[in-house]
């Protein structure tokens, strides 16, 4: 049982472990744009908008409590999931002490506030359906939730069944596979997330729109192809949610032009898991669409994980206009 167990954990961690090696590499080897200039704001960012999640919150509140349940759960099962594990798998076995027990207890709130709060996103997100999720609903997000679901549910089961029956193992055996199957999603998945918003949330400039000026000594000529965009930006595009909040808070698009910074960024992930690195960007984006953006920054100031919209737009028109390129009325 427990030589099953391993080769089921091996595969699922193998399989988690190979997508984030290939999105590590590749921000790894784009040019170096990552700063930690004014520290206290970084922190002080990182605790009312990642663990206190404020800019989840404040422009949708209902949908914002639901996702901050969800992320809170996240991390305060880590160490529940972790200590299950380790018993499973016969390393070392925990969970019979005192402290897990009460550890068990304080978790059995947040059980509750997650299945609430996934509950209605599943609802969001199957049936209500706001214009800036999409049109279609996602059969990924729906999986997810329904995994979320039933993590909670079998967790809460644990206080009415007893561990050693044939239910107790079946209800154990259900938590570990869905966690597992979750581990093998979330590298492909919009809930990457959750693993990346932290520090993309802390990386973000201080400065709304910052875009430093191009050194003509050092030959910069803004961004041409895949293998110019920054780190920060590789960053950016593996870590969007597809909430939409740049969308239907850009003017332009409101306006009912084309440009759509949630599909800039869904565009530059695609390009980059699956284009070769020396694609123009103008083979990514409509060039038409990156001459729409009015740089006013809404799509940033709204991102919840920290997205920066602006290098790549207007880094790719600087690229445009290197090359002789640029729109007549202009």
């Amino acid at each position: 049982l427990v030589r099953r167990r391993d080769v089921q954990k091996d595969e699922f961690v193998g399989a988690f472990a190979v997508q984030v090696a290939t999105r590590v590499r590749l921000i790894a080897a784009a040019p170096n744009t990552f700063s930690t200039d004014n520290l206290p704001f970084r922190a002080t960012r990182f605790v009312t908008d990642v663990l206190a999640q404020r800019k989840t919150i404040i422009e949708r509140p209902w949908a914002g409590v639901a996702h901050a349940f969800v992320f809170w759960g996240f991390v305060a099962f880590g160490g529940y999931t972790t200590l299950e594990f380790l018993a499973g798998l016969g390393i070392v076995d925990l969970t019979h002490t005192s402290a897990f027990h009460a550890y068990r207890a304080v978790l059995t709130p947040f059980a509750v506030a997650v299945l609430a709060g996934i509950l209605l996103l599943i609802v969001r997100r199957a049936f209500v359906r706001p214009i800036a999720l999409g049109t279609q609903v996602s059969l990924e997000s729906i999986v997810i939730g329904l995994f979320i679901t039933t993590l909670m549910v079998t967790f809460l089961l644990t206080w009415r069944v007893d561990e050693a029956s044939v239910a107790g193992r079946v209800n154990w055996w259900i938590h570990s596979l869905v966690i597992l199957a979750f581990l093998a999603l979330i590298p492909a998945s919009k809930h990457f997330h959750l693993v990346l918003s932290p520090v993309t949330v802390f990386l973000k400039s201080p400065e709304l729109g910052n875009l430093p000026n191009l050194d003509f000594e050092k030959e910069q000529v803004g961004l041409e192809t895949l293998k110019d965009l920054g780190s920060k930006s590789v960053l950016d595009a593996f870590t969007c949610v597809e909430c939409g909040r740049c969308q239907v808070n850009c003017p332009e698009w409101g306006a009912g032009k084309e440009l759509n910074p949630k599909a800039i960024i869904l565009q530059t992930q695609d390009g980059l898991l699956t284009k070769p690195k020396e694609t123009t960007l103008v083979d990514l984006y409509s060039e038409k669409v990156l001459w729409q953006c009015t740089t006013c920054g809404a799509c940033e100031n709204q991102c919840p994980v920290g997205i920066e919209h602006l290098p790549i737009l207007i880094g790719t028109r600087r690229g445009l206009v290197s090359n002789g390129e640029a729109p007549e009325y202009l």
